[in-house]
């Protein structure tokens, strides 16, 4: 069993199968025209049936992993152009945009429990610290 959280961390939904993710793959065709006529920010992206996006945007060359600024007025760089390479087929783009996915929305089950039983045991312990303090 999956769990799905928002962005903000709150679960919204639970689920036998992994949610299914529309692709907009668009900015790999980006990479393929010559390079003065490429878009400097070439950008791919996926979003699930709860409204959780994804994207991977990357310089014209194809290298390092940024990301648009809160404000819109640009780009913060969050991985070198020799740590990361846009993947250049569909399959290698859906790979790592599903991968993105699963790091950001989605926890097994079990593991959710875990925390939850993790949380509740740090709440008792401070509640029995207040009653009786060492």
């Amino acid at each position: 069993m999956y769990v799905i959280f928002n962005g903000y961390g709150d679960e919204i939904a639970r689920s036998e199968d992994m949610p299914d993710l529309a692709f907009d793959l668009s900015g790999l065709d980006e990479l393929d025209k010559p390079r003065d006529e490429r878009d400097p920010w070439p950008t791919i992206s996926a979003v699930d049936p709860y409204g959780n996006a994804v994207s991977v945007t990357t310089n014209r060359d194809g290298e390092g992993l940024f990301e648009r600024l809160p404000d819109g007025g640009g780009y913060q760089q969050l991985a070198g152009t020799l740590q990361y390479h846009m993947p250049r087929s569909e399959s290698s783009a859906q790979y790592a945009l599903r991968r993105r996915y699963l790091d950001m929305f989605v926890r097994d089950e079990s593991m959710v429990e875990a925390m939850r039983q993790a949380d509740a045991d740090a709440e008792m312990e401070r509640r029995t610290e207040e009653l009786w303090p060492l």
